[in-house]
């Protein structure tokens, strides 16, 4: 079918999460409550000891999780993950495909402001973090909170990322701002010509390898962004994967995913934002825990600093005590209204709501 113009293929259904069961009784039930509770994807998260109640979480793309007890007849609702989103209109996420440069097929969402006018819209890329993970059609937080902003949001499932099989994440091996960035790129530049994204008003934005991906195209593609943001992005690969080997975390296995930080200096530094800050030109907003483990909070810091050495404006947020993703929602409301903020202010959009 068409959605406001946009052509949605048929075999993108399958970018929908389904379940294949081996039990025919869990299958009967399964067809039972999807037959009760449509276009939504149900998962059975808790039973009794005899297996005759179930605990049912059902969600969607525009229906945020709620939960049901189902003993076989009519699923009964128990709570809503988020009541304050009752009766408020949400934004559709599509399911999209595209060419890399190097004709892979890249796959990926599309979620566009549900009051959106026609024509090509502010756009904000969200890269995955990971990156050996991806992104799933139904309940995404951000992506909607972007949406009602005004912003049509794209998540491109890059090379490397999971659930397309093992040679479509292993093509992202030793790509770290390489071939996995082009993916990004590619995506943006077809948005472009679909005329889904307006070219004057796209941010790039994400959370760990999201945000590294954020600064990396900032710096490798400076003329395609007018602003971007990371939280607790990695800035420095070879900084990175110094601590990897330090805290000896898969070390052996990050330096297949990623590259040696001796052997393949040269390239690593390439692949770093914080290495090509003078290629950035557009304002920065950048997040980081002071307690985060996986990625230190010294990336943003250096970033920071660089791009004010460089005459380039930028926003640092520093949060005390907090870990890699926020524990504290008060934190996590915190950065979140600063970036509507950022993106409001550079990508000249207003609020829809």
């Amino acid at each position: 079918g068409k959605i406001k113009g946009i052509e949605v293929s048929r075999e993108l259904d399958f970018e929908r999460p389904e379940i294949v069961y081996i039990d025919e009784k869990l299958a009967s039930l399964q067809r039972r409550v999807d037959a009760a509770l449509p276009d939504r994807v149900n998962r059975f998260v808790d039973y009794n000891r005899d297996e005759t109640r179930f605990i049912v979480r059902s969600w969607s793309d525009i229906v945020p999780p709620e939960y049901y007890v189902f003993d076989g007849g009519r699923p009964g609702l128990l709570f809503k993950a988020y009541p304050d989103l009752a009766g408020a209109r949400l934004s559709p996420m599509i399911p999209v495909e595209y060419q890399s440069r190097d004709g892979l097929t890249i796959r990926g969402y599309w979620t566009r402001p549900v009051d959106a006018p026609d024509g090509p819209l502010p756009t904000i890329v969200l890269p995955h973090g990971g990156p050996w993970a991806r992104d799933l059609w139904g309940w995404d937080a951000e992506a909607q909170f972007l949406a009602s902003r005004g912003f049509a949001v794209f998540q491109p499932n890059f090379r490397g990322s999971t659930g397309y099989g093992h040679a479509f994440t292993e093509a992202g091996y030793g790509e770290w701002g390489l071939a996995m960035q082009d993916d990004i790129t590619d995506g943006v530049h077809w948005l472009i010509a679909e005329g889904m994204a307006d070219p004057e008003r796209i941010g790039i934005f994400g959370m760990s390898y999201g945000g590294y991906a954020a600064l990396q195209g900032l710096a490798s593609t400076p003329e395609l962004y007018k602003a971007g943001a990371s939280l607790s992005g990695v800035s420095d690969v070879r900084m990175f994967m110094a601590d990897v080997s330090k805290n000896l975390r898969h070390a052996d296995l990050m330096v297949q995913l990623v590259g040696d930080r001796r052997a393949d200096k040269d390239k690593l530094s390439a692949a770093s934002p914080a290495q090509n800050v003078d290629e950035i030109r557009v304002p920065v907003m950048l997040g980081h825990g002071t307690r985060d483990w996986n990625v230190s909070v010294e990336h943003s810091k250096n970033m920071a600093r660089a791009l004010k050495k460089n005459g380039v404006p930028v926003e640092l947020y520093i949060y005390e005590d907090e870990p890699h993703e926020f524990l504290d929602d008060r934190n996590r409301a915190h950065f979140f209204e600063r970036l509507a903020e950022f993106f409001e202010r550079h990508l000249a959009v207003r609020a829809t709501n």
